[in-house]
């Protein structure tokens, strides 16, 4: 049997997704002190914007990997944590409706609320799809998918806990957040972390070459988050702990890419 393609309306997901989260990404991140003007609510510190911005970004470049690949199995790695945050912010969305301000805020509102049904919509007829999913063939080295394994448990318990309490999210976050801000980073959290486990679990080193990439941008923008709002960390120890965990997802991501590189995934796939 052959393997089972990508679907129509999974690859018009990528596609429609993939610009919207590179421009979304880059508008909030470059203009994170602006947010009143330029995005679609206020979000009151930059290092909480440039956080979002972040995860738009590194999903944007994950998106555009998958768009690059032709079978069901290369492309559920990237499609993963996508029913933790469509569904995450299209409830935080609904929770604060009344914050949305401007045509981004019309944009966004309008986005998310067609964005659940139609990532789901997209699932059921990719897999009703006739084909066989590749088994895996080459493990990830197992120091690497622990690392992963870790960040993941970290990600998903830090967006369960921002999500369940919200209003209290300074008891379990690096910095203030307003409840809208909080339940955002809690939906990107659980999608990473999502993806993250996914890829963990799995262990396939096909899957880990357009993550990777992801996963050095998210890191990278997390940084650079951390060194222009860094004053509204709530102490030099929560400042800290945020950086480390940063550069952890940088060194996985570039451990990642360099591992992808040398085997050459990189390379375009043989058309067939």
């Amino acid at each position: 049997m052959a393997t089972r393609p990508v679907g129509f309306g999974i690859r018009a997901f990528l596609l429609a997704a993939t610009p919207l989260a590179f421009l979304g990404g880059t508008q909030v991140t470059l203009l994170s002190g602006h947010t009143d003007t330029f995005w679609a609510w206020t979000i009151a510190l930059p290092i909480s914007a440039i956080f979002i911005g972040a995860s738009f970004l590194a999903t944007s470049v994950l998106f555009a990997w998958g768009l690059t690949q032709r079978e069901w199995i290369r492309v559920r790695a990237v499609v993963s944590g996508g029913p933790f945050v469509t569904v995450g912010l299209l409830v935080a969305t609904l929770r604060h409706d009344g914050e949305f301000h401007g045509p981004v805020g019309v944009i966004w509102v309008e986005a998310y609320v067609f964005a659940v049904p139609a990532f789901f919509a997209a699932a059921v007829h990719q897999l009703s799809l006739p084909g066989r999913d590749r088994p895996v063939q080459d493990r990830l080295p197992a120091w690497l998918r622990g690392a992963l394994g870790i960040q993941a448990l970290i990600m998903l318990a830090w967006g369960a806990l921002l999500f369940a309490r919200p209003g209290h999210s300074g008891d379990v976050w690096a910095w203030p957040l307003a409840p809208l801000a909080a339940e955002a980073i809690a939906a990107w959290l659980l999608g990473i972390g999502g993806s993250a486990a996914y890829i963990a679990l799995r262990g396939d080193r096909e899957d880990m070459p357009g993550p990777a990439l992801s996963y050095v941008v998210l890191g990278t923008v997390w940084i650079g988050g951390a060194i222009f709002g860094g004053d509204a960390f709530h102490n030099g120890l929560d400042a800290v702990l945020y950086v480390l965990f940063a550069l952890s997802v940088i060194a996985v991501g570039v451990a990642g890419a360099t591992l992808s590189h040398r085997e050459r995934r990189y390379a375009p796939a043989p058309r067939g």
